[in-house]
């Protein structure tokens, strides 16, 4: 890796009037709002670290200098958003604080290390060390005031989004960093997921500061449909799989042509077993039938793609038992990894032990947690009485994942338990086809899993606004839910809960996960929905001059828009947009050249098709394939007069570059460089006059 020109040079830098060095202690930041508070803009960098150094230790060097570099390129050269303010470089500065602090415990040293799987660990870190200082600070302060009720109890959400926040800031100014001279961050932090949906959904963070649990009235539905698929429905479901894939090992040809056929109607025949104590199959026969989407689109569903939401749904509601009754990270869940073999009837991920008397029979799960330092760990999943042949729920669940995605694990040569689908239609043929499991896909399959699956006609009226649709069930809040049953069973299992959840004491976990209802601030939005109800407010001005493929498509449907956020809350056209923003999470991705509004029309995002997985589940563009070519392909890009200097640059540096390459020398480079220059010629007219682009 290049080595930073910092490592032997220290420079100093003009912050808002102050001069502060790079390497130095303590950044003292001039804050000109009225009514600030003098610690509010003050950057301490003398943090202690886990493994007993300091951040401003010489052995935290390089670590130190990316992370005030990024202070300074939020000052000197933001990107993609308004220039920070003192204050907002103060609550970057300890957002920074945590990341170091996880880093350390991670083994990390430069910005560059932090890969996009790690990001959910970060998060998991944070969450933990912001419950335990908060439950010492409680604890400090009802000493002092004997009883008193605390404000540190619970977790503020504007402080969790300051943090999780940190990571998206990195990512946006790499290439401000890498100017600078500083490592910076080149991986996706989240998969992609915006701080507000990470905060809201994956955290499940509410403004009353608690991780709040799935309340019972839907937690044990929920439950009991993902309950009912094990047994008689799984072993049908497996059935299916295996008349799919019986033509696998046939080559192409007639042959294979004609198996095919023979067994979609097999499955179509397939009669469904009937449960016990039951009178009919638990399923009707599979026909193709029309499905309404969760966003009210209607697909025809044909027999193969009825088998995959079969098979979909039941890897769902094996995850939803994982996860409800033992309480285990998504992330933690997602990393288990597992032999083709069966070890001693079980999958090699899981183990069993007799109790000292010999009449309970136990059951863990061995995998792998990212909280602090990466290491094994075990988990309780169940126990049964020796000799009863009963195998608990969870255990269940890992043995029905362990054969059902068996034929992909060795398509895709993956151990890993979970699997995912990267084409949107059709079961895996390919190792292609075979993707890993996210923290957002599994949130979004349990959603999809409650609209399709779950009854809650007995629920309340609450309940049934907010999970009908599955819309508030967030993987995190499982964890919650199990750890309020476990309170409820006996207060006194809250040492046993904190040594399952691998906390650091019994305090953290009744601070983060029983905790109590302190008003907190109201939680600010995010700086995305903020720039995207901005945009939003200029692009529905039917006089702002729009052009792109996806200009037309934006002023199709701008009528509707500007009706739908006339009725959203809010005194302001821009309240209300934000409003409509953040309910629906329509961002406008901004870059250089343009703006993406895949969050509109996932499906149509040139980027994610060429990726391999345009859709719902990925309402915003994949980075990897955002280059001008591809965007300026696209039905979702909108240019505006904001866009033209970039242009303006691509035809100044292209008219240099036909300069010092001659045609004589290469012909081949010199036409493409021609090419180039003609459409950012084009893109650059079309700007000055939109008028042609109609025409």
């Amino acid at each position: 890796m290049k080595r930073s020109r910092l490592a032997t040079t220290k420079e100093s830098y003009s912050l808002f009037g102050s001069k502060c060095g790079v390497g130095e202690r303590v950044w003292d930041l001039p804050n000109s709002t009225p009514g600030s508070k003098t610690y509010a803009s003050k950057i301490i960098w003398e943090t202690a670290l886990p493994d007993g150094t300091c951040l401003t230790d010489k052995c935290n060097q390089q670590l130190l200098w990316d992370m005030q570099l990024f202070i300074v390129s939020r000052v000197k050269d933001p990107r993609g958003v308004a220039q920070a303010s003192a204050a907002t470089c103060g609550a970057d500065g300890r957002a920074l604080r945590v990341l170091a602090r996880w880093m350390n415990h991670r083994g990390l040293t430069r910005i560059t290390d932090i890969t996009t799987s790690l990001t959910w660990d970060y998060v998991d870190y944070l969450l933990m060390e912001r419950q335990a200082r908060n439950a010492e600070k409680s604890r400090e302060q009802r000493t002092a005031r004997q009883g008193a009720s605390s404000k540190f109890n619970g977790l503020s959400h504007s402080t969790v989004w300051r943090d999780v926040n940190i990571l998206p800031l990195l990512f946006r100014q790499r290439e401000a960093m890498k100017a600078l001279g500083g490592g910076a961050l080149e991986s996706v932090p989240y998969d992609g997921r915006s701080t507000l949906a990470v905060v809201r959904e994956d955290i499940g963070l509410r403004r009353d500061g608690r991780l709040m649990p799935i309340p019972d009235d839907v937690a044990v539905p929920v439950l009991n449909a993902s309950a009912r698929l094990l047994g008689v429905p799984s072993r049908d479901i497996i059935s299916l799989q295996k008349i799919h894939d019986d033509v696998a090992s046939l080559g192409p040809g007639q042959d294979r042509i004609d198996a095919y056929h023979r067994n979609r109607q097999r499955i179509l025949d397939f009669e469904f077993g009937i449960r016990e104590n039951e009178k009919r199959p638990w399923h009707k026969p599979i026909t193709p039938h029309t499905r309404v989407m969760r966003d009210g689109r209607s697909v025809h569903i044909k027999e193969i793609q009825a088998l995959r939401r079969l098979i979909v749904s039941l890897q769902t509601a094996c995850v939803i038992v994982l996860q409800g009754l033992t309480g285990l990270r998504a992330h933690e869940l997602i990393g288990i990894e597992v032999e083709e073999e069966l070890v001693d009837g079980l999958p090699s991920c899981v183990t069993s032990d007799c109790s000292g008397s010999g009449d309970i029979r136990r059951y863990y799960l061995t995998g792998r947690t990212h909280k602090g330092r990466a290491r094994d760990e075990k988990w309780l999943l169940g126990a049964s009485l020796e000799g009863s042949g009963y195998v608990p729920l969870p255990v269940q669940a890992l043995l029905v994942l362990h054969e059902l995605n068996s034929p992909w694990r060795k398509l895709g040569q993956t151990k890993s338990l979970l699997i995912t689908f990267s084409s949107t239609r059709g079961l895996p043929r390919r190792a292609e086809s075979v993707g890993s499991m996210t923290v957002s896909a599994l949130s979004v399959l349990q959603k999809e899993f409650v609209a399709e699956w779950v009854d809650l006609t007995a629920a309340s009226d609450q309940s049934k606004i907010d999970f009908e649709n599955g819309d508030a069930l967030r993987p995190h809040r499982w964890r919650t839910t199990f750890a309020m049953f476990v309170m409820r069973v006996s207060p006194k299992l809250i040492p046993a809960l904190s040594d399952h959840y691998k906390h650091l004491n019994a305090t953290v976990t009744e601070a983060g996960y029983i905790g109590t209802n302190p008003a907190l601030r109201d939680e600010m939005a995010s700086a995305r929905a903020q720039a995207s109800a901005e945009s939003l407010l200029r692009m529905t001005d039917e006089r702002s001059p729009l052009i792109g493929r996806g200009a037309k498509l934006f002023r199709k449907h701008s009528r509707e828009l500007v009706a739908a956020i006339a009725r959203q809350p809010g005194k302001t056209q821009f309240e209300r947009t934000l409003s409509y923003v953040e309910r629906l999470e329509l961002y406008l991705y901004d870059a250089a050249i343009g703006q993406c509004l895949s969050s509109f029309a996932p499906s149509l995002s040139f980027c994610n098709k060429l990726a391999g997985y345009a859709g719902p589940l990925r309402p915003f563009p994949k980075d990897e394939f955002r280059t001008t070519s591809n965007c300026i392909k696209c039905e979702l890009l909108v240019v505006s007069q904001d866009h033209e200097p970039y242009f303006a640059d691509r035809v100044r540096k292209y008219e240099e570059m036909l300069i010092q390459n001659s045609e004589t020398d290469e012909p081949t480079y010199h036409r493409h460089l021609k090419q180039r220059l003609k459409q950012a010629r084009q893109m650059r007219g079309l700007i000055a006059n939109p008028k042609k682009e109609s025409e």
